[in-house]
């Protein structure tokens, strides 16, 4: 049987890799997977590879690839974004080549023939690159619904930056400004949390730095008043948290007709929208507003993950001349 051969790292999404390995299933490929040390538990138990191997660094990367390249013979060699460099001038080269990080791990800079990307901002940078690329959305797996009691907690779970933690601060001084004094307690979680000064919030503000995702099932609402397109894989977390994100508009604008969560003009039109939906299910209009387009968003996301999947289907087959 032919294959593809998975090069991850331990950080890489569970959901991610079991999305990749269904795609090259689905073409017939069986899966080969090679994964830092301690990654195991990203593999999920009903997707066993046909082969699986561990590094515990660059070098035993480049030790191992080789050998598994001679013994796996791969149709497709597919690099998660954060693998390290590699020597792959030493590596038998497959049909297909394909990256997530938009280039090739490797110290010689060779390209890969194709890149995916999980965001239409990130496909247009591979191209704006020189690569063929392709967007491929996360998936949104896990139960989606909004919590059945409210717990009185506003926030976002995600990397601290400058850019987050400014994007915070506007929005807690027009919450003053204007008076929008949402019920509650504010949650910021995730790495860099501790650093984070609101000097103006309104209510308590609550930081937890070592929180993973499953935190975002403790909000009622996760809140992002940052432009620009990044943050996306922390918004689907939410999402698929069962947790509705409002945001500002300029960042849904990447997601096109998908987005039907309410999206605030400005820090002081989401200030608003805040207060009127924490908490929420009071009032009971507002808490059916968030739990429709939270349902529209999901609906419109999954269907846009399978058909850009059976694209990305189609053009790999056709790399391979499986068609």
């Amino acid at each position: 049987m032919s294959g593809a051969l998975l090069i991850a790292m331990r950080a890489d999404c569970r959901d991610r890799l079991r999305q990749l390995a269904e795609i090259y299933r689905g073409l017939g490929l069986a899966v080969d997977l090679v994964c830092e040390s301690g990654g195991a538990q990203s593999v999920d138990p009903g997707l066993v590879p046909r082969r699986f191997a561990s590094f515990a660094d660059p070098g035993a990367l480049n030790r191992l690839l080789p050998q598994l390249c001679r013994d796996a013979m791969p149709d497709v060699m597919h690099f998660s974004a954060a693998v390290p460099p590699v020597r792959l001038s030493e590596v038998p080269r497959p049909g297909t080549v394909i990256s997530e990080a938009g280039s090739l791990p490797d110290e010689n800079a060779t390209r890969p023939d194709l890149g995916l990307a999980s965001t239409e901002a990130g496909r247009v940078r591979m191209i704006s690159g020189g690569l063929s690329a392709m967007r491929l959305p996360p998936r949104l797996v896990r139960a989606a619904r909004l919590r059945p009691n409210a717990s009185g907690l506003f926030g976002w779970w995600g990397t601290w930056t400058g850019e987050l933690e400014a994007g915070w601060r506007d929005l807690t001084e027009k919450m003053n400004e204007l008076h929008c004094l949402p019920a509650g307690a504010i949650l910021l979680a995730g790495p860099g949390a501790e650093r984070v000064r609101l000097p103006a919030a309104p209510v308590p503000v609550i930081r937890r730095p070592a929180a993973d995702a499953s935190c975002l099932r403790a909000l009622d609402i996760a809140v992002l008043p940052e432009t620009g397109g990044a943050r996306v894989a922390e918004a689907y977390a939410a999402l698929a948290s069962g947790t509705p994100v409002l945001s500002l508009a300029d960042w849904t604008r990447q997601f096109e007709d998908r987005w039907h969560l309410p999206a605030g003009r400005d820090a002081g039109h989401l200030a608003g929208l805040l207060a009127e939906h924490m908490p929420v299910w009071e009032p009971a209009a507002a808490g059916q507003r968030l739990a429709g387009g939270l349902a529209s968003t999901l609906q419109a996301f999954r269907r846009d993950q399978q058909v850009m999947e059976a694209y990305i289907a189609r053009e790999i087959a056709a790399r391979l001349g499986l068609t």
